[in-house]
């Protein structure tokens, strides 16, 4: 499988045929996630790719030897820059509910939002997931790199006493990725919320809170 590098690497120290090469790279990576966005991966066509490029069909498998290898790759580069930005945000000295909402926010605004559309839109493919996930499982190390990174943030809520310590973590874990992996899909409640700030608002009130009336709890005690 052809890997891709994360690291921006400093113009200055490649060769202009490397540069050429980079610059061609990231092209082809635009224009197959746009593809998939609008189409679907088995709607998906390579020579559209290389049409809207402006490069020929043989020009990609220079640098992916399939379109799977094409998609894999490309999900792999949005999962490690979503990892990155989550990492950023749960090492900050904020409290757990904090830094939750932070990054509800992240995967509710720009690219974030982008990056769970793109995840939707490949694993709700027919047979995707066979094809995709199960041949290439290390893409579930990205995913269980995220989960253990939300782990953590919610034991240390659980420390500082924002969350029920009695509540296991991994329900919790459950509950807070669905929230994370929501923005892929297009939902109507939607509309009912005038920003991402809102909603995680919303959401977060929902997990420390919970959904009970407080008025007919309090009239049982």
């Amino acid at each position: 499988m052809a890997e891709i590098s994360t690291q921006k690497i400093g113009t200055g120290s490649l060769s202009l045929k490397e540069r050429q090469r980079q610059e061609r790279l990231e092209l082809i990576l635009q224009a197959t996630e746009t593809a998939l966005l609008e189409k679907g991966y088995h709607e998906m066509s390579l020579d559209e790719i290389a049409a809207q490029v402006g490069i020929a069909k043989a020009t990609i498998y220079l640098h992916f030897p399939s379109k799977e290898e094409l998609v894999i790759s490309l999900l792999k580069r949005k999962l490690e820059d979503s990892l990155r930005d989550l990492e950023q945000v749960a090492a900050q000295p904020l409290s757990a509910r904090a830094r939750m909402e932070q990054i509800l926010i992240l995967f509710y605004k720009g690219k974030k939002k982008e990056h769970g559309q793109l995840v939707f839109a490949l694993f709700t493919g027919t047979n995707l997931r066979k094809e995709v996930v199960e041949k290439q499982l290390s893409l579930c190390d990205h995913m269980n790199q995220v989960i253990s990174l939300i782990g953590k943030l919610l034991d240390d809520g659980k420390s500082s006493g924002e969350i029920n310590p009695t509540i296991p973590t991994g329900l919790l874990q459950f509950a807070f990725m669905a929230f994370i992996a929501r923005p892929g899909m297009e939902l109507p409640f939607e509309q009912q919320f005038q920003s991402p700030e809102e909603y995680a608002t919303q959401v977060l009130d929902i997990l420390f809170k919970g959904i009970g009336n407080p008025d007919q709890i309090l009239n049982r005690n």
